[in-house]
């Protein structure tokens, strides 16, 4: 019994030794991974220095290449920039146009000096009535307030309704007129407005005869043909109130009757005029005006003898007053 144990368990060990060993045999070994060696980084060279050669290389120059044709090319026109706006000129603009019509009374004073014949006959004829009218105008002052917005025109006329000469109770038919017209610039100044003029005028007294066989008495006709050169000045004393004063030179270019071979043919002739008033606005440019006026003709007669009359010279002298309503804008 004993020896049959002892069999069957060396039998059992043989097996399991047998089975041990094959499961061992069918695992296979694994190695551990090997380690990548780093790449060394290469050792710079060092450089050897060059040796130049003595002898220097030929240089061959190259043919320089043929022109390539030239396509004409159409200019390019650059765009033009946009013009800024013009700034607006916010300056208040002046007045444009002035225009006046009044009632006045004139009186004219004609004397000679030095009337060695005592022949001349002298005149005198005081407030007569008279129809006046006035106008400046300045174009460019309607759309712009810049230096050109202050030339203009001016243009002045009178009319005075004489009922006649009378002499030695006879009643001559009279008439008295005048007008001038020319450039006017003025100056602004604030509350002060200078101005300056030159133009052409007229200024007539004439008598005529009753009829043929009525003769006029022996006083000259006058007929001033003039160039006139004037300054004056306008003074806002307040919004509502102002003032004028004007002073003119008239060279006399001819005088009619009074200068013909009947008179005095040799006489040399020079006049002034002066002009003061006042104003006042009664609504917007609505306005009411006074002012007296006077013009002055001096003559240097010139007799030689055989003339007519001989005088060393003569004052013709007219002085007026208006009332007058202008509208100024």
């Amino acid at each position: 019994m004993k020896l049959r144990r002892l069999l069957v368990a060396f039998v059992g060990l043989s097996l399991v030794a047998s089975l041990t060993g094959s499961a061992g045999a069918a695992k296979p070994h694994r190695k551990a991974p090997a380690r990548k060696a780093k790449p060394r980084p290469p050792r710079r060279a060092t450089p050897v220095p060059a040796v130049e050669d003595p002898t220097p290389e030929p240089v061959t120059t190259a043919p320089p290449p043929a022109p390539e044709p030239v396509t004409p090319v159409a200019p390019v026109k650059a765009a033009k920039a946009p013009k800024e706006p013009k700034a607006r000129d916010e300056r208040p603009r002046p007045a444009a146009l002035d225009v006046g019509i009044g009632a006045g009374i004139v009186t004219r004073v004609l004397t000679y000096n030095d009337d060695i014949f005592g022949k001349l006959r002298g005149y005198e004829r005081s407030l007569a009535p008279s129809l006046n009218l006035s106008l400046a105008w300045f174009p460019g002052a309607h759309f712009s307030s810049s230096w050109w917005a202050h030339i203009g025109l001016e243009a002045h006329g009178s009319y005075a309704f004489f009922t006649g000469s009378r002499s030695e109770g006879m009643t001559y038919p009279t008439r008295a007129y005048s007008f001038d017209i020319g450039l006017l610039g003025r100056i602004p100044l604030g509350r002060f407005l200078p101005e300056i003029g030159v133009g052409y005028g007229m200024h007539g007294f004439e008598i005529s005869d009753i009829s043929a066989d009525v003769k006029k008495p022996q006083i000259p006709s006058v007929v001033y043909s003039f160039v006139r050169i004037a300054a004056g000045l306008r003074v806002e004393a307040t919004r509502r109130i102002f003032a004028t004063a004007h002073f003119g030179y008239r060279l006399i270019l001819s005088a009619g009757e009074f200068q013909s071979a009947a008179y005095f043919p040799r006489s040399r002739i020079d006049g002034v005029d002066v002009d003061v008033g006042f104003g006042v606005v009664i609504w917007r440019g609505l306005q009411a005006r006074a002012a007296f006026d006077m013009q002055r003709y001096f003559s240097s007669l010139k007799p030689e003898p055989g003339d007519p009359f001989i005088a060393g010279g003569a004052v013709d002298e007219y002085l007026g007053g208006t009332l007058e309503v202008a509208y100024r804008f």
